[in-house]
């Protein structure tokens, strides 16, 4: 079974570091836009959101994204669950909104779909 990305919201600070190492690992050059991963800002506050990309190919099985993450938020393996790929803004409120819920209920940031 392949490895799969999850994301804790709680550490997510929206620094977009995910997104230059990814467009500079695939495009040679810092093009977040090009990015394979996204960070999408919403409600208020607003909520960092790392959004997967449909393209994205776990860089071969060696997230690069992973790697460079300062602060732990992108986790790469077999046990995560399925994650959903090239969300709209209006899925990523939904997560942002979800994740909320259950820090209120649960004290913990942690966001796997």
């Amino acid at each position: 079974m392949a490895g799969r990305l999850a994301y804790d919201l709680i550490k997510c600070t929206g620094c977009r570091v995910c997104e230059l190492v990814c467009s500079m690992h695939h495009e040679g050059k810092f093009e977040p836009e090009k990015a394979r991963v996204k960070v999408v800002r919403v409600g208020m506050p607003e909520i960092p959101v790392p959004v997967l990309q449909k393209n994205c190919d776990y860089c071969k099985g060696d997230p690069t994204c992973v790697k460079y993450c300062a602060y732990g938020v992108i986790s790469y393996s077999e046990d995560n669950p399925k994650e959903q790929r090239g969300m709209d803004d209006a899925q990523a409120c939904k997560i942002a909104e979800d994740w909320l819920k259950g820090v209120m209920e649960s004290r913990t940031g942690v966001w796997k779909d």
